[in-house]
């Protein structure tokens, strides 16, 4: 899989959305060559002592084994061949390091979080279906790029359940702008602010929020989100999977805009399991390039 480290993956800690188990995962990214993932729950971090704790654990074996062979190379005992071997073995043992990624699919409400009016609704433009305006929220993706992503990870997730749930746990732009700090921000899915804008062919729009929900990080790292992998022909998978026409035509407009707009765009697949394709962004042609299959 070369490079290629999943950034948005639920777990059986997102209720009625995930079913893998922690260590399931782990060990399936490691069997496909990877070398990190990223665990994005809704609206929790529940899974997060798990998620370290074991990655933890099979960390700590490995750098027992990276200690003993420096302590070969070390020694004024050890012969030429036997340093030159513990090199070699300590470069492999290195490769096998693996690093848990913290994040959190994020609720970002319509309006505030402190907004919790039932009788405040709006039309969807696309199904013409009334729904209450404050009940969840935009999806949003969050990552922690360090110790100060993490804790300000912590305080959102804990304002959302404490302040801001009403039928979710909920923030806002305006909580996402004081704790910004450390952290990268990705549109998500179609439940994102931007693809929803996309869906209602609100191109305008998109430019003008400069990104949607990341509009309030003007110094963080913002992508874009691409779910799609067009290689895939079957009816069962597109549907399972993330090939609905939605997600295609949301990708496809969406990459034109931030082709426009000049921004970074990742491409992130929700989740390892069942013979997934993995797709790796070419900088140049900006499509997937498929490498293999993960089963």
């Amino acid at each position: 899989m070369g490079d290629f480290v999943h950034l948005h993956v639920h777990t059986h800690y997102s209720i009625l959305d995930g079913m893998s188990k922690i260590p399931d995962l782990v060990e399936k990214a490691k069997r496909c060559g990877m070398s990190a993932l990223a665990i994005t729950d809704h609206g929790n971090m529940f899974g997060m002592k798990e998620f370290m704790d074991y990655v933890g654990g099979q960390n700590k074996s490995v750098k027992g084994d990276i200690k003993s062979q420096e302590a070969i190379l070390k020694s004024d005992t050890a012969t030429d061949e036997e340093k030159n071997e513990a090199k070699t073995k300590i470069e492999s043992l290195q490769k096998q390091i693996f690093k848990p990624i913290i994040g959190v699919e994020a609720y970002c409400a319509r309006r505030t979080l402190y907004d919790k009016d039932k009788d405040y609704k709006e039309v969807d433009p696309i199904s013409g279906k009334e729904y209450i305006v404050d009940s969840s929220g935009y999806h949003l993706v969050l990552l922690a790029k360090n110790k100060t992503g993490y804790r300000n990870l912590c305080k959102l997730i804990s304002i959302a359940w404490v302040d801001g749930e009403y039928r979710r746990p909920r923030i806002d732009k305006n909580i996402l702008q004081q704790y910004k700090e450390g952290l990268i921000v990705c549109s998500a899915c179609l439940g994102g602010e931007i693809a929803k804008l996309l869906t209602a062919k609100k191109y305008d729009d998109v430019s003008c929020r400069r990104g949607g929900s990341t509009a309030a990080f003007d110094q963080i790292n913002k992508y874009f989100t691409i779910s799609s992998m067009p290689v895939v022909s079957s009816k069962y998978w597109n549907m399972v999977h993330g090939n609905t026409p939605d997600q295609v035509r949301q990708d496809e407009e969406g990459m034109q805009v931030m082709r426009e707009l000049g921004r970074n765009m990742a491409w992130l697949l929700k989740c390892i399991e069942a013979g997934r394709a993995a797709g790796i962004p070419d900088p140049v042609k900006e499509k997937p390039v498929m490498t293999n299959f993960i089963r």
